[in-house]
């Protein structure tokens, strides 16, 4: 994939657990690592709030990121939110002012859970800079219809809202309430 199309940032969503060899560990710390034709040489590496920056050379020189935080259990989604949000941001910094069409490859173990809540957060962040809105639902569902399986579960769904909240939160955006008619299209609410 990184052949075919050229992908000038590469998102890695999975933990860097050398003993789970489901996980294919492209890269060396130091050095090259060849895959039959491919050689892949990093460059360098930081460590940031959150996650691995990488520089590697495939075909050209290009910023590799790895998220080393996923929350494993609800209670780590406010403490973790963060940090996904920062990885966010440094990867849409990395292709602002690029034309459209800017290839980045995102991937997980199953290439649907963690992918999709990334995907989704960026669509999400993009509405609510460009429409000051969000719709968290219609992004999901668009997505979806790209990549089936987006966003398994109720967990992956309900950190996309932690980090809709972190963010909202982060950019001093105002969260207006939603005021509750006495009648509803989808059944009665006691409105106490």
């Amino acid at each position: 994939m990184v052949i075919d199309y050229h992908p000038s940032i590469i998102v890695m969503l999975n933990d860097d657990d050398k003993s789970n060899e489901s996980c294919a560990r492209y890269w060396s710390d130091k050095g090259v690592t060849t895959f039959g034709s491919v050689s892949v040489t990093t460059l360098s590496v930081s460590e940031r709030r959150g996650f691995i920056e990488r520089e590697i050379e495939v075909t050209q020189n290009n910023p590799k990121y790895q998220f080393i935080y996923w929350p494993t259990k609800a209670e780590e989604r406010r403490d973790r939110a963060p940090y996904l949000l920062n990885l966010m941001t440094e990867v849409e910094d990395s292709f602002s002012g690029v034309a459209e069409g800017f290839p980045v490859l995102v991937h997980c173990l199953n290439g649907v859970g963690r992918t999709g809540v990334f995907c989704t957060m960026l669509e999400c962040i993009a509405q609510i800079n460009e429409e000051d809105a969000v719709d968290v639902f219609q992004t999901v569902k668009m997505l979806r219809n790209e990549r089936m399986h987006f966003v398994e579960t109720e967990e992956e769904l309900a950190f996309i809202y932690e980090l809709i909240k972190e963010y909202l939160s982060a950019d001093e955006y105002e969260i207006l309430s939603v005021p509750i008619e006495d009648e509803h299209t989808y059944g009665s609410v006691d409105s106490s």
